[in-house]
C-alpha cells in the first residue's frame, strides 16, 4: 500500500470504545468502512520497516 496518497479520515463512528466504522478518502476517493471490531489490546503503533 505504498502507493496510498493523502489519506483522510472523513467520518468516524463508535458504537462502543472497539467497535468503529467510518469514511476514508484514498487517492482521491472516499470509501465506507464497514463496522469492525478492535482486538483487545491493539496498537495504533506501526512497526518501523527497511
Amino acid at each position: 500500500m505504498n502507493s496510498v496518497l493523502n489519506p483522510k479520515i472523513t467520518m468516524l463512528t463508535t458504537r462502543s470504545s472497539n467497535h468503529i466504522a467510518g469514511r476514508v478518502v484514498l487517492n482521491g476517493r472516499e470509501w465506507v468502512v464497514e463496522p469492525f471490531e478492535i482486538a483487545k489490546g491493539a496498537s495504533l503503533v506501526r512497526e518501523k520497516t527497511s
